[in-house]
């Protein structure tokens, strides 16, 4: 009787084979999480820009009214300069800083503020 301490090269090349096939199976859905995962991030830095947006332009309500089909233009560092952001403003779906001249479009419709920001 041989008695062989090891694996042979085709057991091996099975083993290989088997946790290949399981990361080519498992690694998209991974993938697309952590892509989804991003976009949500970078949704929600939109979300902020735009929510100390709405503060910034509601205590500037005299500068800024909300009269239908008005359009108007700040900067992300007016809201940094008013301490509505903090410094740096990063974008989260690429980890860059944006540039604090960057410019938000304000838009009034039916009384409400839409913003945009411009790239």
């Amino acid at each position: 009787m041989k008695n062989d301490k090891g694996f042979t090269l085709i057991e091996l090349l099975a083993v290989l084979i088997l946790i290949v096939a399981i990361v080519l199976i498992a690694l998209p859905p991974i993938v697309e999480k952590i892509r989804e995962t991003k976009n949500d991030v970078g949704d929600t830095t939109l979300e902020i820009i735009g929510n100390a947006t709405d503060l910034y332009l509601d205590a500037n309500i005299d500068k800024y009214p909300k009269t239908n089909g008005q359009i108007y233009y700040i900067t992300i560092q007016e809201l940094v300069n008013d301490q509505l952001l903090s410094e740096p403003v990063i974008d989260v779906t690429t980890g860059n800083e944006i540039p604090l001249t960057r410019q938000i479009k304000i838009t009034v419709i039916d009384e409400k503020y839409q913003h945009e920001l411009i790239i």
